[in-house]
């Protein structure tokens, strides 16, 4: 009997050891996945962002708008807000959801964009995905920034004033869905309540002038 218990003790024992060595290894392998999430989304931040000495990711707004909820993350210099950036979608791309990443100053203007996700035919659809695209929704023809009240966020087949890409009109269209999402959406709220309305210089750098180590919209 005695010998019994004993076993059963020792069993107990390496069934404890086990299930906290289990939990230990879940415990880090789980804050290990959450910081490579982290310095992904940091990543995708800095593309579309203009220069800021905050960290965007634990500095944002969440906002419903009709059966949608949006996070703004918000870029700040000096402590004052200079721009914020926001994840839209549309479900309406040829392979489904396109999620985009706008980055918009505090005047409304688009500093810059970048896809997240995409399933879009490789070599048609895909390329809007790609700088020469996605430049388009960021300028107009002169040079000038774009913002919700100078362009026509539709396609240029719609009646809009973006060019589609040649032999796909499906994902441009859904694209600019969602950049025009985000741009309504910014309009609706006073995230910038605070502060005049207006970009500093510096943060109304030109397209693709970023900070060394920042990686230009794919």
């Amino acid at each position: 009997m005695r010998e019994l218990v004993r076993q059963i003790a020792v069993l107990t024992a390496i069934a404890v050891c086990a299930a906290l060595a289990l939990a230990g290894v879940n415990m880090l392998t789980k804050d290990k996945i959450e910081e490579q999430k982290r310095l992904k989304l940091l990543k995708a931040l800095e593309a579309v962002l203009p220069p800021h000495d905050n960290a965007p990711d634990r500095d944002y707004v969440d906002v419903e708008y009709g059966e949608i909820k949006l996070r703004f993350y918000i870029a700040r210099k000096g402590g004052k807000s200079i721009a914020c950036a926001v994840k839209t979608w549309s479900d309406a791309g040829y392979g489904g959801r396109i999620e985009v990443l706008t980055g918009i100053l505090r005047n409304g203007d688009v500093y810059n964009i970048k896809v997240l996700y995409h399933r879009e035919t490789p070599g048609l659809g895909s390329k809007v995905a790609a700088p020469e695209f996605l430049s388009r929704l960021v300028f107009k023809e002169r040079g000038e920034r774009r913002n919700l009240e100078n362009t026509d966020w539709r396609v240029k087949k719609d009646g809009g004033d973006i060019d589609q890409i040649t032999g796909a009109t499906i994902s441009p269209r859904a694209v600019v869905e969602a950049v025009r999402t985000a741009l309504e959406v910014f309009s609706e709220v006073e995230l910038f309540e605070d502060e005049a309305l207006s970009a500093s210089p510096e943060a109304a750098a030109p397209y693709g002038e970023q900070r060394a180590g920042d990686e230009p919209v794919e």
